[in-house]
């Protein structure tokens, strides 16, 4: 999503995400689980190990409150 945290920090649709703060990641449902069960706050940073044309890179994201959509 544009301006979302993940935006911001460069993260791409195509990266695979292998780590979160060091905690392997095997699928989409166990990031969300990850992000969703632990005591995470607004401005906490996190570290993803991302694997990118062939590259691991790793990537600080901060966490931000998600912008509300008006509808």
């Amino acid at each position: 999503e544009p301006e979302s945290p993940a935006d911001k920090a460069q993260i791409e649709p195509a990266d695979v995400i292998l780590e979160i703060n060091g905690q392997k990641i095997q699928n989409a449902r166990a990031a969300r689980d990850l992000l969703n069960n632990t005591d995470l706050r607004v401005g906490d940073k996190l570290t993803f190990k991302i694997f990118r044309d062939g590259k691991t890179l790793e990537i600080t994201v901060t966490l931000e409150e998600l912008p509300k959509h008006s509808g």
